[in-house]
């Protein structure tokens, strides 16, 4: 059949990535041309992407969606257009194809359709969203837009180029899903145009108005659907994913695509790490492990990773100086750097107990801590480093050094922790550092939500520099009191940085302030070199972190009864939400 494909592309900053480039190429064995619309921007390096496969690029002003692209598309095309059997609409809000697409255009090819797509959404009660744009409260059946095949048959009619002529202006999401995706299907099927989809279960469509999106693994199984959306990499809106099941579905699908299909996942993680905040990853990816202390340690030989810490006195390291031990013991070489006044007793305590130091350097600002983070780089394949700085600043040393002892077990616990970490970074290639919980006893939990501290200016415009998307009012993955495990590939971009800066910049100075900038920066410019940060602890800190997550979940539902009786923790999210809302407009 003769094809010629229309493809609508939006990015924010005009990037196309490596995916869209994937999906054209498989689309070009189907269409004999193609003609990219593009909404906004695009850059240099994506027009020079795009003409690799069409010398028809529309570069239009932002405006009206997908609707209006392919609009313009049709008046570029004009009555060329009809010179082709069938016209492939579809846009860059999907990934794949996952299936060969042969079999879909095998399939559909020989069914006796005027239109068709991949997916359907299910009828339903129009929400309070869409009351207001039909004149029934029922949603009809209707093809997801991303992809609509459309016949000759279809393309030759009155009614087609009549709908695109009264097409109203869209100025909005839900405008954009009604005039288009809903009214296409719905107008043309009233018209008396036959339409059916590639892939539908009606076993899954009774659970999931939308089972490709909320139950992507079993649909991809049990129909073969080509595609996979974008939406289903990352859950921006949380509270969306746990209503729609336990927060489970990006993780599995990307565990399905990875090991159970051929396609390249690497194309995800620098499409995921370009566009979404750290927050959203972790959360939608599950960036959270619980390993366990008592394995074998699996690796010998040193430079494989190296430990680096800061010592302002020998107060803290005494008491832990056998963790030390544990990762002397499992090849790892220890770097120091302290206070001048503290040294000599780092040696001794050091040497007493048979701990090898490799080098030491006085702590003049910490500049010479990222300095010496970034030579070890050259050294070793991944890096871990402990902050032992005792500063009081809660009044009770106990307390902060209740910290110190959790971040040390969270990272070197013992020569088989140790190992478990170094497995998972094997394991995980995209993964670039990982930080103990931030930690929520005494009044540490003031930071829950609010990791960026008041170093979070100072974040936003680093982030900004190195490109990284960031937003202050989600939490911060990053390392609390400087307790990480980094991969040394991932901080290059942190190389750069310093050689950039000068000698004040504030990243630098020797001031607790610049501590906490340069420790919640780093997971930035690891997500620069496009890796991405996780939470790692070991099972017994998870048992605590659990008792305690859940009594303070309790407590405050139950301090906030009435508000909160006989409703579920979404609900009380959102009531919270409006409340702020209204707060703001008085």
């Amino acid at each position: 059949m003769k094809r010629i494909g229309i493809f609508y592309f939006h990015d924010d900053h005009g990037v196309v990535d490596d995916y869209i480039c994937k999906l054209l190429r498989e689309a070009e064995h189907y269409t004999e041309r193609l003609v990219i619309v593009c909404n906004g921007m695009l850059s240099p390096e994506g027009r020079k992407k795009f003409r690799d496969f069409s010398g028809d690029i529309i570069v239009r002003e932002d405006r009206g969606y997908n609707a209006e692209a392919y609009k313009e598309a049709f008046h570029y095309l004009g009555l060329e257009i009809k010179k082709y059997e069938e016209v492939i609409l579809f846009d860059s809000t999907i990934l794949g194809p996952i299936f060969s697409l042969k079999e879909v255009f095998h399939t559909m090819d020989a069914r006796e359709v005027d239109f068709w797509g991949i997916t359907k959404i299910q009828g339903a009660q129009a929400g309070q969203v869409f009351s207001g744009y039909f004149k029934s409260s029922y949603l009809p059946d209707y093809i997801e837009c991303y992809f609509i095949a459309i016949r000759s048959t279809m393309i030759a009619s009155y009614e087609f180029w009549q709908f695109w002529r009264k097409l109203p202006e869209i100025h909005s999401v839900t405008e954009a899903i009604v005039y288009y995706e809903i009214g296409f299907t719905e107008k043309f099927s009233n018209y008396g145009f036959k339409w059916d989809v590639y892939a539908d279960d009606v076993t899954l469509s009774k659970n999931s108005r939308d089972p490709l999106l909320w139950q992507p693994v079993s649909f991809l199984k049990q129909t073969q659907c080509p595609f996979v959306k974008v939406k289903s990499l990352v859950h921006s809106e949380y509270p969306e994913c746990l209503y729609n099941g336990r927060g489970e579905t990006t993780k599995e699908l990307y565990d399905y695509l990875k090991n159970e299909t051929e396609y390249d996942v690497e194309y995800i993680w620098n499409y995921v790490l370009r566009v979404n905040t750290m927050p959203d990853i972790k959360r939608s990816f599950q960036l959270q492990y619980v390993l366990a202390s008592n394995r074998e340690l699996n690796f010998t030989g040193k430079k494989t990773a190296g430990l680096l810490i800061i010592a302002d006195s020998g107060i803290c390291m005494e008491k832990y100086i056998t963790y030390l031990r544990n990762a002397a013991d499992a090849g790892m070489d220890l770097h120091v750097i302290c206070e001048e006044s503290v040294e000599d007793s780092v040696r001794k305590l050091c040497s007493q107990y048979n701990t090898a130091i490799c080098g030491i350097q006085y702590l003049k600002s910490y500049r010479e801590y990222a300095e010496k983070l970034v030579e070890m780089c050259d050294t070793y394949q991944y890096i871990c480093s402990i902050d032992f700085s005792l500063k009081n600043i809660h009044g009770v040393k106990a307390l902060e050094e209740g910290v110190i002892r959790s971040n040390i077990e969270n990272m070197i616990k013992s020569e088989g922790y140790i190992s478990s970490i170094i497995q998972l970074f094997d394991k995980n290639p995209k993964m670039g550092i990982m930080v103990p919980p931030t930690p929520i006893h005494a009044d540490y939990s003031r930071y829950i939500g609010w990791e960026w501290g008041k170093a979070a200016r100072s974040a936003e415009k680093v982030a900004k520099e190195v490109h990284v998307p960031f937003e202050y009012k989600k939490p911060a993955i990053a390392p609390y009191k400087g307790a990480f495990w980094c991969r040394s590939s991932a901080l290059k971009t942190l190389k750069k940085y310093i050689m950039q800066c000068k000698k004040e910049d504030e990243l630098f100075e020797k001031s607790d302030f610049a501590r906490s900038v340069l420790y919640v920066c780093l997971p930035i410019f690891v997500q620069n070199m496009r890796f991405y940060a996780a939470v790692v602890m070991n099972e017994l800190y998870a048992g605590i972190e659990m008792t305690n997550l859940r009594f303070f979940l309790e407590e405050m539902k139950k301090n906030t009864s009435p508000h909160s009786d006989n409703k579920c923790l979404i609900e009380l999210l959102k009531g919270l939400e409006a409340n702020n809302k209204e707060i703001l407009k008085r």
